[in-house]
């Protein structure tokens, strides 16, 4: 599997449901290539229906909490769901463009080095990354698991805006 598309959810199933809806129209050649991995957080809404309705269309991971965790928690936990080599989270309300192709075709020929924050991102050397949005320059694999480890996502911008390793979230 190449790219997860992790999405926590909570009581937002018509939201979910367009989102499902674009994924399902990513373009023939790539939607085998993708996950769509969903951690529901205890939703009381229409989510499980939903999310039974594409599992035909899509290949889909999912998973209902036994008790809401919290947003921060459900989101980790979608993210350790990530079966692809890459894994990108979205919010359940958000929507994906015809830019969603193009962002699958450049990860399929990238290596593991890369990341991609808010859609800007420089390879240096084949080994390290350049990442505007910490104004730092240079950071290597070990910087931004560093950060994930003691900062959490937060730093890395607002959910959409990164595209990862999947190995960087394990555990």
């Amino acid at each position: 599997m190449l790219l997860s598309i992790c999405i926590p959810t909570f009581n937002r199933c018509a939201s979910l449901d367009k989102l499902l809806f674009d994924i399902s129209n990513i373009d023939k050649e790539l939607i085998s290539k993708i996950q769509v991995c969903i951690s529901n957080n205890f939703s009381d809404d229409s989510t499980e229906d939903v999310i039974e309705s594409y599992k035909k269309k899509i290949n889909i991971k999912a998973i209902t909490q036994i008790n809401n965790i919290g947003a921060y928690k459900n989101l980790l936990y979608v993210l350790n769901m990530a079966d692809g080599i890459w894994s990108v989270a979205i919010g359940d309300d958000d929507c994906l463009g015809e830019e969603f192709n193009e962002l699958i075709r450049l990860i399929d020929n990238a290596n593991k080095n890369l990341v991609i924050i808010n859609g800007t991102f420089e390879m240096h050397n084949q080994k390290k990354i350049f990442i505007n949005f910490f104004g730092s320059g240079l950071l290597t694999k070990i910087n931004i698991q560093k950060k994930l480890l003691t900062n959490g996502l937060y730093p890395f911008g607002y959910i959409g805006n990164y595209t990862f390793p999947s190995i960087y979230f394990k555990n």
